[in-house]
């Protein structure tokens, strides 16, 4: 049996580390470790879930921040804040890795579950490999292999990759589109199931377990 698990949002809250650097650049804060704006990070997911990806999240920040906070210069687009906020965190991780680091929260019942787990476990991902490794080193899990999406030449999906594995396949992935199109693939056969704690705006029905069954089903 090989499980093949998606990192955001099903092993590690990574929107923390995100929503850090919006600020940044958003001019909340000047220093992606200061915590005077945490009793936004609720919003800050809700809104996340609705725009998706970083070039997004300018809108996202437009909502959260007052103007009296948001120093941004209004006539720059989305992809300008964009290009800014991967900036920032690449100047950020460069300078204080220890502190980036610390801006990322796993889940303790994935960990648990996966520490214990005698299957072959793999890290299927939209981000780039070094970062997610550098995370799973830290914590210790015990990761066959990382696959990024973006590093794969000539795969267009989590669904085409999973179609080149042999054997008994587990998927769980966040993602509604994700978990859909894996599920209606015709040419492979697997497990999958949405990680109902994630990132995830529309729960995929039948398919979507709660945190507290990520063990059961990740070892039964």
């Amino acid at each position: 049996m090989k499980a093949f698990l998606d990192f955001d949002g099903v092993i590690c809250d990574s929107a923390f580390e995100a929503f850090r650097i919006g600020l940044v650049v958003s001019g909340g804060v000047s220093d992606p470790m200061d915590n005077k704006l945490d009793d936004l990070y609720l919003d800050f997911l809700k809104k996340r879930a609705d725009v998706g990806p970083a070039w997004n999240y300018l809108y996202v920040f437009q909502e959260l921040l007052n103007d009296e906070w948001s120093h941004w210069d209004k006539t720059n687009t989305a992809l300008d804040f964009q290009k800014k906020f991967f900036e920032v965190r690449a100047k950020f991780k460069t300078s204080s890795e220890l502190d980036w680091l610390k801006l990322h929260k796993f889940y303790d019942d994935v960990v648990v579950a996966m520490n214990d787990s005698d299957i072959e476990l793999n890290i299927l991902t939209n981000k780039n490999k070094d970062p997610v490794k550098r995370l799973v080193d830290l914590v210790g899990l015990n990761i066959r292999n990382i696959y990024s999406m973006p590093e794969m030449e000539n795969i267009s999906s989590k669904a085409d990759f999973l179609s080149g594995v042999s054997g008994e396949l587990k998927f769980i992935d966040d993602h509604p589109g994700i978990v859909r199109e894996v599920i209606s693939a015709t040419n492979i056969s697997v497990d999958s199931k949405q990680a109902s704690w994630g990132y995830c705006n529309e729960i995929v029905a039948g398919h979507a377990i709660s945190i507290d069954k990520f063990g059961e089903w990740l070892n039964g």
